[in-house]
């Protein structure tokens, strides 16, 4: 008879109950990665970022327009996938802004990175406040990260994780009702 703590797992179907119980956490509770209530949802945007190119971005100045933030590292395979998906709802929707916030520790990495992925959107740095989830993002537990903000300036939606395929183009149908150009 095997014991864990104070469980017995004498018979098979407590044992097997408990080995997916520790699975399941071990693998996030099963569930896919999904838009979830977020503190930062509804939260103004002001705030400004240094680019990789030495430059500062307001992003309070992309006003009037939808935008995307999308918080990546340079060795983020899920982050290379979803600069793709970008690529395509910009096509999609042509009006939106994008904007792409590099977190990793060694900023000299953000410009190669952005030119071999061929991106041609801003690509930002985090100052320490966007670390320490200080900003109006909140803490960014997951990367990539992808938020959207509204016309109005505000945190409209989140998603952690890979973006599948059309789920950006959604969101952005759902929170303007327009359907993409």
């Amino acid at each position: 008879m095997l014991r864990w703590s104070r469980i017995s797992l004498a018979d098979s179907e407590t044992a097997s109950r408990a080995l997916i119980l520790v699975l399941l956490a071990a693998c996030g509770g099963g569930a896919a990665r999904r838009a979830a209530p977020d503190p930062a949802i509804g939260n103004e945007v002001r705030l400004v970022l240094p680019s990789a190119d030495g430059a500062e971005v307001d992003l309070a100045s992309l006003r009037g327009r939808v935008a995307v933030v999308h918080f990546v590292t340079t060795g983020s395979l899920d982050g290379q996938s979803d600069v793709e998906e970008l690529r395509r709802t910009r096509a999609a929707r042509r009006g939106i802004a994008l904007a792409e916030v590099v977190l990793d520790d060694n900023a000299r990495l953000a410009v190669p990175w952005a030119n071999a992925s061929a991106i041609d959107w801003s690509v930002l740095l985090p100052t320490t406040a966007v670390r320490d989830g200080g900003s109006p993002f909140g803490l960014i537990r997951v990367v990539p990260t992808t938020f959207v903000v509204s016309r109005e300036g505000r945190v409209a939606w989140r998603w952690e994780g890979a973006l599948p395929r059309g789920r950006l183009a959604a969101a952005l149908e759902s929170l303007d009702g327009k359907a993409p150009e």
